[in-house]
């Protein structure tokens, strides 16, 4: 394998990772918004 094929499948991964990360955090943020209007008891 070539430096070039290892950095492009590591920017993938990266890229796969981060997308995945910003997903769950903002349906956290939605389920947390949905939840607060009837769920005092969690607080952070």
């Amino acid at each position: 394998m070539d430096i070039t094929e290892i950095e492009i499948l590591l920017r993938l991964l990266i890229a796969h990772l981060l997308a995945d990360f910003l997903f769950q955090t903002n349906s956290m943020i939605r389920s947390k918004r949905r939840n607060c209007k009837w769920s005092v008891k969690e607080k952070d």
